[in-house]
């Protein structure tokens, strides 16, 4: 953990000495995403999924078959899991699996600062990288944890520009393939359709806020085999139920926060052009699974395709109050987040269910290239 922190606070730190000059080509966000990259690229046993995913590597490709031809050992690889991933790690098998590791990390982590570059203010690098770097569910579970999950995301990200020229054939066809590396892409289909939705006049957000009060009403009583079968691990569901037992007591708290945030930011969306209108749309979708975490923790997970955008969507709103003059509400804002983010960070590397795979940080270079 202490590793983790150093770490993260440098990037952080980075940003902050250098939003004066954040406009060079190559400045503390590159400096401290570069440094992100590497801590993560270089991990081993990092994560409760780290060595299953390991483990699995080593499985698929133990195996001596011609893509083409062997259609009986494909259909077993299928049995042991979703094909579209068993096809990525047969793919990398000349990079070994720290190689695969090092590869999709470095792509998952050049997206995300992609955006922030193009997004988000100079001077408000600083708090992406933070919310980023600090929030469990984005890098140290995210990137670093959801290895097969994140790689949907990854595609997902990439495929924005599809769904805002409308072009629904090429969206649908990557998206399908992309639920043959991870099932819960399946949720993405319908999201095409939200450019259809103008949530950019003071009744469109009202209305928009009345449903959602309505939905967190009926969601809890929504029968949880309609959603579970997306996680078909048996192992998977139970430990996704161990960890939303442990924050049950706590969610309370912090759903001013999941909730209340994006619903400040939905105010600000008029202030936006089109382009970054998407953004706060898509931000908003994470608002409807909240609920649903009473079900299952795992289903929290999907909250993650739409909350990594908070990483562009929070400074550009913390930039349109200050804009209007409220520059103490901002303050008390980012103090709020500063605090919580430490603390659901720290919680993290303590907690039970994660203490063994990351509290100590350990590297590539403790044991042979795999």
């Amino acid at each position: 953990m202490i590793v983790a922190l150093i770490v993260c606070f440098l990037a952080v730190l980075l940003c902050l000495f250098d939003r004066k000059h954040a406009k060079r080509r190559f400045g503390g966000l590159e400096i401290g995403f570069l440094l992100l990259t590497i801590y993560l690229c270089i991990r081993y046993d990092y994560g409760n999924d780290y060595l299953g995913y390991m483990s699995d590597f080593a499985m698929y490709n133990s195996y001596g078959y011609s893509i083409t031809t062997d259609t009986d050992t494909l259909s077993d690889l299928q049995s042991r899991g979703d094909y579209g991933w068993v096809l990525i790690n047969l793919l990398c098998k000349p990079l070994g699996y720290f190689g695969m590791i090092m590869l999709l990390t470095t792509l998952f982590m050049g997206q995300v600062y992609y955006y922030i570059k193009r997004y988000v203010p100079p001077k408000w690098y600083w708090f992406s990288v933070f919310l980023f770097a600090f929030h469990p569910m984005l890098m140290v579970v995210g990137v670093a944890g959801m290895i097969r999950q994140w790689t949907v995301v990854f595609i997902f990200i990439c495929c924005l520009g599809l769904i805002k020229k409308r072009k629904i054939i090429p969206y649908m066809l990557i998206i399908l393939a992309a639920t043959t590396i991870h099932k819960t892409a399946f949720i993405l289909f319908p999201v095409y359709f939200i450019t259809y939705l103008k949530w950019n006049q003071k009744n469109s957000v009202v209305a928009f806020v009345i449903i959602l009060l309505v939905w967190y009403v009926i969601a809890p009583f929504i029968p949880s085999e309609l959603i579970l079968p997306l996680f078909d691990n048996e192992h998977l569901l139970v430990y996704g139920g161990m960890v939303g037992n442990n924050i049950a007591s706590g969610y309370g708290i912090s759903s001013i926060i999941v909730i209340g945030m994006p619903i400040l930011c939905l105010t600000q969306i008029r202030e936006r052009d089109e382009s970054t209108q998407f953004l706060f749309r898509l931000l908003m979708l994470s608002l409807l699974f909240v609920p649903l975490i009473s079900l299952n923790m795992l289903i929290g997970r999907l909250i993650v395709f739409f909350f990594i955008m908070s990483v562009v969507v929070y400074p550009l709103t913390m930039e349109s109050l200050i804009i209007k003059g409220k520059k103490l509400l901002c303050q008390i804002i980012i103090f709020v987040f500063v605090v919580y983010y430490l603390y659901i960070f720290t919680d993290h590397f303590t907690n039970a269910v994660w203490y063994d795979h990351a509290y100590i940080y350990r590297t590539i270079f403790s044991v042979p290239w795999q």
